[in-house]
């Protein structure tokens, strides 16, 4: 993305669809981008066949920008990995990505979220304390790279419940 794209990356643009095998160039891009051990284009296509998986992406202007995949099984909606393009960061997407994976969870019957983020994470740990995730115990050496991870858990009180 050039600058003129970073200046067009608002939520208000972005339409979030189910992702498909064609998006996963873009997402493979992105999670490249954004973690240290990415997960493989074999970890994608297994998630977007799972029948316990959600896998949602956000797009703008004909481009992925970014992506959430969740497990809901029974009544828990476990999210496993959601990423925004860099230069699309901190405009609303996350956010917006967030939005409808817990909507949809509610809608389907989940009472609790939970999810793991890197301790070093702050922009993450931040969004996610703003839809009330809650940080309930530290998985030390979670990460390949020894990094520690923070179990967040949240409550849906309501179906389709955010902030």
């Amino acid at each position: 993305m050039n600058a003129k794209d970073t200046a067009r990356c608002r939520r208000e643009t972005v339409v979030l669809r189910a992702g498909t095998e064609a998006d996963l160039p873009a997402i493979l891009d992105i999670e490249r981008a954004s973690y240290p051990t990415a997960w493989t284009r074999t970890a994608f296509v297994h998630e977007l066949h799972n029948q316990h998986g959600r896998f949602v992406v956000a797009e703008q202007y004909g481009h992925v920008v970014g992506y959430v995949c969740s497990w809901l099984i029974i009544d828990e909606v476990h999210i496993l990995n959601i990423a925004v393009q860099p230069a699309c960061r901190r405009h609303g997407i996350g956010h917006a990505l967030l939005s409808r994976i817990l909507v949809q969870a509610g809608q389907a019957g989940a009472r609790t979220a939970n999810l793991e983020v890197r301790r070093s994470n702050r922009a993450a740990i931040r969004l996610y304390q703003q839809f009330g995730f809650e940080t309930v115990s530290v998985r030390r050496g979670y990460y390949a790279d020894g990094e520690d991870g923070l179990l967040m858990v949240r409550a849906i009180e309501k179906a389709g419940q955010t902030p």
